[in-house]
This record gives structure tokens, C-alpha cells and sequence, in this order.
């Protein structure tokens, strides 16, 4: 069962139909958000989100409900290569089933801007000059902490934001 939040690529209805060809769909929109997503997988499973005619907010979403996660891979693929990409989704746990459908993509949401400012940090430490890590040993000692915060499993998002701030200020004062 995938459960789709089509946002604003409600136009694309017919490809993300021929997409998801092999699994039953359920649609959602405004009017599901606050209903819990066990409530809504059921309701799917029973043929009552049939109506592709769903409004919605811009970010298309997708609850992926009993799919293997393999199958999950080769259909954010097929999306992709379609001009679909999946901005925003879920697969089902026994966790986000009692969460309201709009708390989780809230929730998804927040956890993809977290992980963006992880992969920015990263890239920040990958544009260091080698050269004048050998030379300014404050620029060498920033770098080496902000690897080292990567490296932690939970880290604020506060603390992220604040690493960023020092390396760009870093890269900005050459």
C-alpha cells in the first residue's frame, strides 16, 4: 500500500499512477492531515482514499506502507527518472503509524533540513585549503572540531548551525 500526498504535482497524477502500477494507492490531501496514518492506511486498504482529485500543500509526499525497502529504491528511481523526484517521504513503522499525517511530514521535513545542514557542514570541511591548514593553526583546530561533531550521532541542530557559521566566516576572512 503507498499513500500519496500529491501537493502541487497533482498533474502528474497519471505518471505517478503508472509508477506505482504494481501497488495499491490511496490519496491524500489537506482534509487527511489530521487523521492518524494507521487510520489512513486502513482506509486505503479498504478503498476509501480512491480520490486522486486531492488538494494539497507544493511538497509532494509518500507513506510507503508494507513495501519492502528494496521496492521503495526502485521506485524513488523511477520517479526520479521521470521528473518525479520524491521530496519528502516515509515508509511505515510501528512508531509513525499513531503520528497525524501532517505532525509526520512535519517531522520528515525537519529531519531532511537536519540532515542537508550535516551534508553542508561536510562539504564545508571538504573545501578546506590544505595549505592554509598547515599555516593558521585556528583554521586547522575549527576544522578538525567540525569533524569531529560529525562524527557524533545526535548533534543539535543549534550546534550545526553554529559550526557552519564559523567555517563560512573562516572561508570569508581568506
Amino acid at each position: 500500500m503507498i499513500l500519496v500526498y500529491p501537493g502541487t504535482e497533482s498533474k502528474n497524477i497519471q505518471k505517478i499512477k503508472e509508477i506505482l502500477k504494481d501497488y495499491p494507492i490511496g490519496w491524500m490531501g489537506d482534509e487527511h492531515k489530521e487523521q492518524q496514518m494507521a487510520v489512513l492506511v486502513d482506509q486505503a486498504e479498504k478503498g476509501s482514499l480512491e480520490n486522486e482529485h486531492v488538494q494539497g500543500m507544493d511538497v509532494p509526499f509518500i507513506y510507503f506502507a508494507k513495501v519492502p525497502v528494496k521496492e521503495v529504491g526502485r521506485i524513488q528511481k523511477e520517479m526520479e527518472e521521470a521528473g518525479l523526484p520524491i521530496h519528502s517521504m516515509a515508509i511505515e513503522t510501528e512508531n509513525n503509524r499513531s503520528f497525524q499525517l501532517g505532525t509526520l511530514m512535519e517531522e520528515v521535513d525537519r529531519e531532511a533540513k537536519y540532515f542537508q545542514k550535516r551534508d553542508e557542514l561536510a562539504d564545508l570541511i571538504m573545501q578546506a585549503d590544505p595549505a592554509r591548514m598547515e599555516k593558521d593553526e585556528d583554521y586547522f583546530k575549527c576544522h578538525l572540531m567540525a569533524a569531529g561533531l560529525l562524527k557524533e550521532a545526535e548533534l543539535s541542530e543549534k550546534m550545526l548551525d553554529t559550526a557552519i557559521g564559523v567555517l563560512k566566516s573562516l572561508q570569508d576572512a581568506r
